[in-house]
């Protein structure tokens, strides 16, 4: 901190401290508002839509990474089968537990996340389509429902360490049908 102190010295700036704590004790905003306020800065409110448009005209790249984390939430969910009672379940069990700052993130991320998982879901029963991780899940319901006659001796399984619940669950069903023996 001294070094901070010195530096801004030296070139005339202002050094606005904060400490960890405020974070800890959850006062973070509050006393970053009074410093700001206490150094005449105005607040004014801005638009999402202008902060958006700014920020998309700099980095055309904006949003990659949320869209990344949204689609590979949504093939975690749909391959562990998990609707969206399951995963408020999942989530606030988990996460009351661990820790608050934790689990109100989490919250807002399922928020956010939830009227998107239902509007992909929404667009492809309109479309009459339906995705990978549907197409695995509902042929592990079929072979277990119909119970087909298998007459596989062995099931020899590929990189098995990287396979996902779904294709588990689909081989786990073709296997119990079989009578056959796993190979990883």
């Amino acid at each position: 901190m001294k070094l901070k102190r010195e530096t801004h010295n030296a070139n005339n700036t202002k050094l606005l401290e904060t400490y960890s704590y405020y974070n800890r004790d959850k006062v973070l905003l509050q006393k970053l508002r009074q410093i700001l306020e206490d150094e005449d800065v105005v607040f004014k409110p801005r638009d999402f839509k202008s902060i958006y448009s700014k920020v998309s005209n700099y980095d055309k790249d904006f949003g990659k990474e949320l869209f990344k984390l949204i689609e590979s939430f949504i093939n975690l969910s749909k391959s562990r089968q998990l609707n969206n009672d399951s995963l408020i379940s999942l989530f606030s069990s988990n996460s009351k537990l661990i820790n608050e700052f934790l689990f109100e993130r989490q919250s807002m991320f399922l928020q956010f996340v939830i009227p998107i998982i239902e509007k992909y879901n929404t667009v492809l029963e309109q479309r009459n389509e339906i995705d990978f991780n549907d197409m695995i899940n509902r042929a592990a319901y079929i072979v277990k429902m119909n119970k087909p006659d298998y007459k596989y001796q062995y099931i020899i399984i590929d990189e098995y360490q990287d396979i996902s619940f779904a294709r588990f669950n689909l081989i786990k069903e073709i296997r119990n049908q079989s009578g056959s023996i796993s190979r990883f």
